[in-house]
């Protein structure tokens, strides 16, 4: 296995070796915290859902689109009923190759940078999703230029879906942690948090939801105040089907309109 700090070290821009390595081992997704990945994609299903309720067609992007499992999910239970086409892009070549595979109905599945794939279609997108994907940028300058081509290519009426991290909320997330004498919370390292008044500079129109706040808080939170936190366990499962409460979530939806 590559040492994927290292990579990054030597060479920060190389972050398509980094997606790579992690498509290698994964059959859905990147992420460890496979509760949380659920619950996220989860929430996206119902937004999409509002958004598709009274439309008879609908265009839509997915930026990071991985193997394909958003793809899967959506087109199963959301669009089933409904003309669409569903574009998604991603760096990785296995996880493009692995989107192909499913072979699902009325979509193209694409390897490209984000930047790439702008600069060769100028199509418009009655729907835009990131589940986090435009975090990956490492620099705010690249964060925003993306943000600024979501919005030129968003239909007169057309909406982003965003699951990002925030930097507002890792600070409170830590503040909490401080209080309670944990160590702080680090950092994705092959990231840079987005922070609201960028998202502010791009969008007019724009709403951050609280999806994960329990689960943030009980994992990440309290739970790390008795015992060293692990993944994948019986508690993560059990909490993720939990009420939601408060702002404790470092990953937000936001809701970003043309």
């Amino acid at each position: 296995m590559y040492n994927l700090q290292k990579i990054m070290k030597n060479n920060p821009s190389n972050l398509k070796q980094v997606w790579e390595e992690y498509y290698e081992e994964e059959s859905d997704t990147a992420i460890k915290d496979k509760p949380f990945f659920l619950l996220e994609t989860e929430t996206i299903e119902k937004e999409v859902g509002k958004i598709a309720e009274n439309k008879k067609k609908l265009s839509i992007l997915e930026l990071g689109c991985g193997t394909g499992f958003l793809a899967k999910r959506l087109i199963k239970t959301v669009f089933k009923n409904q003309e669409y086409t569903y574009t998604g892009v991603d760096i990785s070549n296995k996880a493009i190759d692995k989107a192909k595979k499913r072979k699902i109905p009325k979509t193209f599945f694409m390897e490209a940078d984000f930047f790439n794939f702008f600069e060769k279609s100028t199509k418009k997108y009655d729907l835009i999703i990131s589940q986090r994907s435009i975090m990956a940028l490492l620099k705010k300058e690249e964060q925003l230029k993306l943000l600024g081509l979501i919005n030129s290519r968003l239909t007169d009426k057309g909406i982003g879906l965003f699951t990002e991290c925030l930097h507002e909320a890792s600070e409170e997330i830590n503040d909490y942690r401080k209080q309670l004498g944990i160590e702080p919370f680090k950092k994705v390292w092959h990231s840079r948090y987005l922070r609201i008044d960028e998202i502010k500079q791009i969008f007019e129109k724009y709403k951050i939801v609280d999806f994960c706040s329990t689960y943030w808080l009980i994992t990440r939170i309290i739970y790390p105040y008795f015992k060293e936190p692990k993944h994948n366990t019986r508690l993560s499962k059990v909490v993720a089907e939990f009420p939601e409460s408060g702002k404790y979530g470092l990953v937000k939806l936001i809701i970003v309109q043309k």
